[in-house]
């Protein structure tokens, strides 16, 4: 089933190493305190430490782009983070926006999906990426201007001195992507979120901006949010796969992408597309539940071909099975 998807060495749950990032059972809540509060994510929880990659897998509307945003406290109106989400040894859940402010882009930082949408479309790039690095830095402009500019260039950007006074129209999608990810290192965070980084852009482009996000940063935490598994397999050490905002299954890569155990991740391992034409891809049936008409249980049991009487009635805990990390009542083994 997965025998065309790259697999990286992979690293366990929990080496026993210093988390630069734990988070613990990160919910977000629509609506006001009490019970009318609706769950769009719950009880997200993983640990990252120096140089490791966690891919965050599942199909659009999962919760992968709003868990990110609640890491970096970016959430939209009407929306509120409760557990722990700790930071270097700081908790960011109830943090005011100007200390939040004191944290992105210094300890933690984005790269969104569109760099239309993330990048000032009146301001030059140069200015976008001059300002972050003086808000966390003490440096003069001309200091600033310098460090922009050889922080262009280390992401492969050609001309990064004309390219400092060019507006973000004016580049291609690749060369946008690349400024992207120049603004989120310059101020060299422990924490890198790469928001399906590569979307819009050509095959050859995709692969040239996973390499050098994989390449720039080996020295932080990066997850990696992505509905392309073979992306995911290649570049990182866990994987923990969504569904109706919460993780269902999270373990190492190599041992999650030869054998699954949740009905989930097996049903998008089948759906991945691979170069071995004599298998046929088999879709997932249905749709993912709207989180404010999800089912009773097991959320994923209207659509799983292995859904037991008990999956209609009781939503399964997250437990750890054999060095991963399963909710599911009825696994595959």
């Amino acid at each position: 089933m997965t025998e065309q998807l790259a697999v990286s060495p992979g690293m366990p749950m929990d080496d026993g190493g210093e988390a630069v990032l734990d988070v613990e059972k990160l919910s977000i809540l629509h609506g006001q305190n009490g019970q009318g509060a609706v769950p769009i994510v719950s009880d997200v929880s993983f640990r990252l430490r120096q140089g490791e990659t966690l891919g965050l897998v599942g199909e659009s509307g999962s919760g992968k782009s709003l868990t990110a945003l609640g890491l970096i406290g970016l959430l939209p109106m009407g929306l509120r983070g409760t557990g722990r989400i700790d930071l270097l040894g700081r908790d960011l859940v109830g943090l005011s926006e100007r200390q939040l402010e004191s944290v992105r882009g210094a300890q933690i930082s984005m790269v969104f999906q569109d760099p239309m949408t993330g990048l000032n479309p009146v301001r030059t790039v140069g200015s976008t990426l001059a300002e972050a690095a003086r808000r966390h830095r003490r440096c003069s402009r001309a200091e600033a201007r310098e460090l922009v500019i050889d922080g262009l260039a280390a992401v492969g950007i050609p001309s990064p001195r004309e390219r400092f006074s060019a507006y973000p129209h004016q580049l291609s999608g690749g060369l946008r992507q690349r400024v992207m990810i120049a603004l989120a290192l310059i101020n060299s965070p422990s924490v890198i979120l790469a928001d399906e980084p590569t979307t819009a852009l050509d095959t050859t482009v995709q692969a040239q901006i996973m390499r050098l996000l994989q390449e720039k940063t080996r020295q932080a935490a990066l997850v990696l949010i992505t509905h392309d598994l073979g992306v995911a397999a290649e570049l990182s050490d866990r994987i923990a796969v969504m569904y109706s905002g919460r993780i269902v299954e999270q373990a190492p890569v190599a041992g999650l992408l030869t054998a699954p155990r949740h009905p989930y991740t097996m049903a998008l391992l089948a759906a991945a597309p691979t170069f071995d034409r004599s298998r046929r891809l088999v879709s997932i049936p249905g749709l993912p539940p709207s989180p404010f008409d999800r089912p009773t249980g097991c959320p994923f049991h209207p659509r799983c071909p292995r859904a037991l009487p008990t999956c209609a009635v009781q939503r399964p805990p997250l437990t750890e099975h054999a060095g991963a990390h399963l909710a599911c009542w009825n696994p595959h083994d």
